[in-house]
């Protein structure tokens, strides 16, 4: 027993080790999704630096593209944050050393999984602060010159969208609207990279274009100088404004409040290359908008954010370019629309009276068709019941025409009015006059008095719905007395009496006196 009991008690020591170890495995095992589920749900933290102060309304238009196609398209979480740093405004080596520990300090316990620098100086500013700022954190940068791009020679983990700077298609926008003008001003500031590269590529496209203008370039004066200036342009002249961050003593500037100012007193057109001036009164150009050029950069974000090397992506140019022009100002300067480069983007056009009222219109016009339609078949009835009246009065006119001829009398009588009513043959026939009325009285009047008796049974005979046929006599005005055939009928229901009777009277005096003449003839022979 004792030695069984010997063998039992390292057994059960080491089955107890071994359910120890086991349980500690099963809980780290259990500990990992849930280390792994947190890790998922973080958020990808990017952080953007311009260059720019937050009042210039090309930097947060960028800004704004790139914010809101990453929360578009992203299927990860993402804490944004964005830095307006000012760095063209205030160009010293302090300013640089401060932002950068700034930067450094703020972003430590949280440092950005990807680093998004818009403008030229905002990219040359990383790359020289980049191991202070966010060391190997790869950078997307957004509205940097291809120049400058080349320039600053940055790494394989940097990539980004390109500045198109397309002065070449803005001039040719200007010589087609002012196709014989010859004179060229060119105007710019002269502070940073940005203005720098501008004026390389206005010069280079001016020397390389076929026709040779007389040009001028105001760069660098102050802005009462530059007001002087351009407050003397000649009215045919071509005017392009670049870019305006500072003038020649130092003092900043807004470019889009440069333009609005310049449009204000210069005596002829100005063109720029940014969407930002449009509605100041420039007439247009070649360009890009700021928030499509965002949301290009935003695309290249959320390649990197997925794990592609941005090595892998290289530097692109938005595709979105295009001509942009504003309708006000073309037609405030007197150009016409017609000369624009085909697919123009033609901005700010007052509607016309239908667009504008569109769905007014079309309900006004639908009620006149359906009134003119309501006239139209109006119209078409009474021509139709004209057509049919005289088609009746013909009618009439042949019945009674016939009815004369034989010696007939046509008449009708209303018992609801009273009115009788005769042709004029009929008239004619009782010895009345044309403008005597009729009416029963006048009839049974008319009738000998030892035969209205029968005249009225007549008549009461046709109101119970019977036809008749009586000879009566009349006493015309003149004392003649005449013989004549009633014959009346009336249409009957079998509820009520006819309210019309109608018939036809034959004067059959001369029948009359012919069978008086027979019979008489006949009783002599009998004597």
């Amino acid at each position: 027993m004792k030695n069984v009991d010997r063998f039992e008690r390292p057994t059960t020591r080491v089955n107890r080790g071994t359910l120890a170890s086991v349980f500690l495995l099963i809980a780290v095992a259990l500990s990992l999704p849930g280390i792994h589920s947190r890790a998922d749900d973080a958020p990808r933290r990017i952080l953007i630096l311009s260059a720019y102060n937050y009042t210039f309304p090309a930097a947060t238009q960028v800004i704004d593209g790139i914010e809101s196609r990453l929360r578009e398209r992203s299927s990860q979480k993402l804490a944004i944050d964005a830095e307006f740093l000012d760095l063209v405004r205030v160009a010293d080596n302090a300013h640089e050393v401060r932002t950068a520990t700034f930067l450094r300090e703020k972003y430590a316990a949280r440092p950005p999984d990807v680093l998004v620098v818009v403008g030229g100086t905002a990219l040359q500013f990383i790359m020289n602060y980049r191991d202070v700022v966010a060391p190997q954190i790869p950078v997307v940068f957004a509205g940097v010159s291809q120049a400058t791009y080349s320039a600053l020679h940055p790494p394989a983990n940097v990539t980004g969208v390109l500045v198109g700077l397309d002065f070449e298609k803005t001039l040719h926008l200007a010589e087609l609207l002012q196709p014989t003008t010859r004179r060229l001003i060119v105007i710019g500031s002269n502070v940073t990279l940005e203005d720098r590269r501008w004026h390389e590529a206005a010069r280079g496209a001016i020397e390389r274009h076929d026709r040779k203008f007389e040009t001028t370039y105001l760069f660098g004066l102050s802005f009462d100088a530059l007001v002087s200036e351009v407050s003397r342009i000649p009215n045919d002249a071509i005017v392009i404004f670049l870019t305006f961050f500072a003038d020649g003593t130092g003092k900043a500037f807004v470019g889009r409040e440069v333009a609005r100012e310049l449009v204000r007193i210069s005596p002829a057109p100005i063109y720029g290359p940014y969407n930002t001036y449009l509605d100041t009164g420039v007439v247009g150009g070649f360009f890009e908008t700021f928030t499509s050029h965002g949301a290009a950069a935003a695309e290249l974000v959320l390649a990197v954010s997925a794990g592609k090397d941005p090595a892998s992506l290289p530097p692109k140019v938005n595709p979105t370019q295009a001509f942009h022009v504003d309708s006000r100002a073309m037609a405030r300067w007197g150009l016409k629309q017609g000369n624009l480069p085909p697919g123009t983007d033609v901005l700010f056009e007052e509607p016309s009276l239908w667009e504008e009222h569109r769905y007014l219109m079309s309900a006004v016009a639908l009620v006149i068709a359906l009134l003119m339609g309501g006239v139209a078949v109006l119209l078409v009835q009474l021509r139709r019941r004209r057509q049919a009246e005289r088609s009746l009065k013909e009618s009439e006119d042949r019945m009674t025409f016939t009815a004369a001829t034989a010696n007939i009398g046509l008449w009708q009588f209303d018992r609801t009015t009273d009115e009788l009513w005769t042709t004029d043959h009929c008239r004619t026939m009782f010895g009345l006059a044309s403008d005597t009325l009729l009416t029963r009285e006048t009839f049974l009047a008319a009738v000998h008095p030892e035969d209205r008796r029968i005249a009225v049974r007549t008549l009461r005979g046709v109101s119970r719905g019977h036809a008749a046929v009586t000879d009566i006599r009349i006493v015309r005005l003149d004392g003649q007395i005449r013989w004549f055939r009633i014959r009346a009928r009336a249409p009957f229901d079998g509820i009520k009496a006819p309210d019309q009777l109608s018939g036809m009277l034959v004067d059959i005096t001369d029948q009359k006196a012919a069978e008086s003449e027979a019979e008489l003839q006949r009783q002599e022979s009998r004597i």
